[in-house]
């Protein structure tokens, strides 16, 4: 936690050093290829500043694994929405730290050749987030959250990812995220600022 703490802080800091470069931007779509463990898909996520410091986020993932072992096909499906609400807290002219409390839906269904019924499970819950996003240039930015997850247990996962911008507004990036389960998450995608 310590050790996440102060990567945090150090990211604020190096963002602090570049005025040339605005605050990141809380209002934003974007949408790629996601990846989390051996399930892979799509993912379309935003965020709208509201009001000043308050902003909605959202996001919806969809992703399949298909298994085939001794003559048994088995694909899974697995479908992830979350609504949330955050605070902004400006620690520079280049960064700031956020906090974030989202809603999350998890809905698994599972089908193979073998005659049994299909499985369809739906789980909700929630997930507390801190972190910060700083730019480094003017069209560089990068991004470190430390989040607390509870669905079908309880889970911690830190996050680490970087925007570039390839014009004002339209750019790329790319994520990484690991829980406390040794999960392994990967996003890459198109982004647009407005």
């Amino acid at each position: 936690m310590k050790k996440t703490l102060a990567s945090l802080t150090l990211l604020a800091t190096i963002g602090s050093g570049y005025v040339q470069a605005e605050q990141p931007s809380f209002n934003y779509v974007e949408g790629g290829y996601t990846s989390i463990d051996d399930f892979d898909g799509f993912l379309v996520r935003g965020s709208y500043e509201f009001i000043d410091n308050i902003y909605l986020s959202g996001s919806y993932s969809a992703l399949n694994d298909e298994l085939s072992d001794l003559g048994i096909e088995t694909d899974t499906d697995l479908d992830i929405a979350t609504i949330g609400l955050g605070v902004i807290i400006p620690v520079s002219d280049t960064a700031s730290f956020y906090l974030e409390a989202e809603y999350i839906d998890l809905e698994t269904s599972s089908s193979s050749n073998t005659g049994r019924p299909d499985f369809d499970e739906s789980e909700d819950g929630y997930e507390l987030s801190m972190g910060v996003r700083a730019m480094l240039t003017s069209s560089t930015e990068i991004y470190s959250e430390l989040s607390h997850r509870d669905i079908f247990s309880a889970s911690t996962e830190i996050t680490f990812g970087g925007r570039q911008y390839l014009t004002d507004n339209l750019g790329l990036f790319a994520e990484y995220q690991r829980d406390d389960f040794e999960t392994d998450t990967y996003n890459l995608g198109v982004t647009y600022k407005f």
